[in-house]
């Protein structure tokens, strides 16, 4: 299950999965970051450039 604050999956070119979270500014600067945090693969066997998934917005299916 994705950490609530999840946006996206993807799979690096390494393979290695990821949830990314949705970029936060830092009080003050111009700058922002985004969490990302190992995942599971879920058996992901297409081409990575092509994995990136946006977690559906609260109420679709």
């Amino acid at each position: 299950m994705a950490p609530p604050h999840a946006r996206w999956w993807a799979v690096e070119e390494d393979g290695a999965a990821f949830w990314y979270c949705a970029p936060q500014l830092a009080p003050l600067t111009g700058f922002w970051f985004c969490d990302q945090l190992p995942a599971p693969s879920f058996d992901f066997a297409g081409d990575w450039r092509s994995s990136l998934t946006e977690r559906p917005l609260s109420g679709e299916r």
